[in-house]
């Protein structure tokens, strides 16, 4: 029902024998219809060696890991027991060909992720109740002869559905597990797991007792990214604009994105306007952060995006660039405006104002083209 591995007939190499078996999925009848058949090659062709057998309605997932550090991988299938939201996990090894359950749990999400950096995975289980609005953070670490479950950790209180599970490095050589979850209906709120010195711990929480993230996204297209592609993910922090001109109703928003240290510290990385509904955003230069205003006009091939830096004294904003899509390929632009990219079927170009050219804040062409960029989408979900 979902994950990369959703063929009726899988081949995978099981026992590290440099011949790969043939997973195949039936639905039987009986108490435990649900059945996993794995077949191994023997010469010209397969012999059956071993199953497992499941209840529920459909299998949610399957993996193929390596768990016990052991030659060869471990199978973790996912039951999806009935319409429930909460599915039920098992690890199963192999020994010759008898299958061992290595351990069963419930939960709503799960990944695998090397934690500790030992070259072994773990498992990693999320179990929230919407209802409640808690949730908790499992662990599962094999300690030579099974999997043992660290205590559990709580998620930010208030949590309601979870919206996107990834792995990444929170710091160089620190990974970590970010958790996007629904919270109070209007915003989103992100969890971060790590596990140091033996401590498995919800790294974003704050130290004075509420139970809450240290941050919370108020957009729901926002999520954890490695938004300068340095290898460690950054957490969005949205920054409302001020306006451009006394009673203007319109809000525009730059994202501060910040690396949270293991001592629960933000250390800002980069400043971006992202422009969800076109698809692109601008990385912007840390000078305009105090200072800047957006606003937008209507033009003959949609809206004109103006990036402009207030007045001290209370004047007309200046403008430092025009961003706007235009019709064809802009191979005939005048005026000063030049290509900045293409966001699918649509050209953008941008025009720099003679006057924010003498601006010691102004950008030249060819910095503003390397700071466009086309907003990337999870293929998974459709969502930024």
């Amino acid at each position: 029902m979902s994950g990369a591995n959703r063929q009726s007939v899988q081949l995978v190499d099981l026992n590290a024998d440099g011949e790969k078996e043939a997973v195949a999925f039936f639905r039987a009848t009986g108490d435990r219809p649900l059945r996993l058949c794995i077949f191994q090659k023997m010469a010209d062709t397969y012999q059956l060696c071993a199953t497992i057998d499941g209840t529920g309605s459909a299998i949610d997932s399957v993996e193929y890991i390596n768990i016990d550090g052991r030659p060869g991988l471990e199978i973790i299938l996912g039951w999806q027991v009935s319409d429930s939201v909460t599915q039920y996990l098992g690890v199963y090894a192999l020994d010759g060909w008898r299958v061992t359950e290595l351990m069963s749990a419930s939960y709503n999400e799960y990944c695998t992720v090397d934690l500790d950096s030992d070259g072994q995975s773990e498992l990693f289980l999320l179990k929230s109740d919407a209802q409640t609005r808690t949730g908790i953070a499992q662990l599962y670490r094999y300690d030579g002869s099974q999997m043992e479950k660290e205590p559990d950790v709580a998620m930010s209180v208030g949590v309601e559905n979870l919206r996107r599970l990834i792995t990444g490095y929170m710091a160089p050589g620190v990974m970590a597990v970010f958790a996007a979850s629904s919270f109070e209906q209007s915003g989103i709120v992100t969890d971060v797991f790590v596990l140091q010195n033996d401590l498995f711990y919800n790294a974003s929480v704050s130290d004075d007792g509420s139970g809450l993230s240290a941050q919370t996204v108020r957009n729901y297209f926002i999520y954890a990214d490695d938004i300068d592609d340095d290898g460690i993910i950054e957490l969005p922090m949205p920054i409302q604009l001020p306006a451009a001109r006394e009673g203007e109703t319109e809000e525009f928003w730059v994202i501060c994105w910040y690396n949270l240290t293991l001592e629960r510290e933000q250390e800002p990385k980069l400043l971006t306007y992202h422009n969800y509904s076109a698809g692109w955003y601008l990385d912007l230069p840390e000078a305009w952060k105090d200072r800047l205003t957006v606003y937008r006009t209507e033009g003959t091939a949609g809206w004109i995006y103006t990036f402009a830096l207030l007045d001290d004294a209370g004047g007309e904003p200046t403008p430092l660039v025009h961003i706007s899509p235009i019709s064809g390929s802009g191979s005939k632009l005048s005026n000063g405006w030049f290509v900045l990219g293409a966001v699918s079927d649509l050209t953008y170009a941008a025009l720099i104002p003679p006057e924010a050219a003498k601006l010691p804040e102004g950008l030249t062409e060819k910095e503003l083209i390397d700071r466009f960029h086309v907003i990337r989408y999870d293929w998974n979900t459709g969502e930024t």
